[in-house]
Order: structure tokens, then C-alpha cells, then sequence
């Protein structure tokens, strides 16, 4: 086994690049299709921050952000 320079792990670099391929995801979802998401992760997610924020909240936040994403798909529905 050869050996070479290894290139030493840039924590931040890999956080900026995990951060700019989810901002491109969610740039293609759109706004909507992007907050639901991120509602549904919070809701069905097993995820310490997740468990954390549902249990901060009382899962109020997560039922105000679900009745506004219905309410703006009602309203978009409803235009012509």
C-alpha cells in the first residue's frame, strides 16, 4: 500500500457543501414543497434535534405549519 498525503478533514467544509446541495434541492422544490418537508421530518423523525423540538413545543408549531401549508394549498387550488 502506497503511501500518499492524505488531505486532513475540514468539518466546516463539509458542512458548507452538505449545506449547498440541500439548498439547491430545496430551490428546486420550492418554498411549499420545501417547508412541508421539513414539517414532515420534524413530525415523523427519530432524529435527537427533532425529538427535541417536539417535545419544546408541544407540537403547536408543527400543527400551525401544517395548517398553513393546507391553507395555502386551498387557496392555490382554488385560484384560476
Amino acid at each position: 500500500m502506497g503511501k500518499g498525503k492524505r488531505k486532513a478533514f475540514d468539518c466546516v467544509e463539509l458542512k458548507s457543501s452538505i449545506q449547498a446541495e440541500i439548498g439547491e434541492e430545496e430551490a428546486k422544490l420550492g418554498a411549499e414543497e420545501a417547508e412541508k418537508r421539513h414539517a414532515v421530518w420534524v413530525w415523523t423523525s427519530k432524529d435527537p434535534l427533532a425529538v427535541w423540538w417536539r417535545s419544546v413545543t408541544g407540537n403547536g408549531a408543527l400543527v400551525e405549519m401544517a395548517q398553513t401549508h393546507s391553507a395555502r394549498a386551498e387557496n392555490a387550488s382554488s385560484e384560476p
